[in-house]
């Protein structure tokens, strides 16, 4: 959650590289990623440039 904070507390302008490696995500994890990047609101999700995972 510290690291969710640590985003929230970023300057409006900001652009975002989200990559997990090594994370070992389930099926589960990736819905909850998917869910939390689709309520993402136009301006939120501009921020993003860059998105990535891997399992291992």
């Amino acid at each position: 959650m510290a690291a969710a904070a640590r985003l929230e507390a970023l300057p409006e302008e900001s652009n975002i590289s989200l990559h997990l490696r090594n994370a070992g995500l389930n099926y589960p994890n990736a819905q909850t990623i998917a869910a939390a990047l689709r309520s993402l609101s136009d301006h939120e999700a501009s921020a993003i440039i860059s998105v990535s995972f891997s399992f291992n």
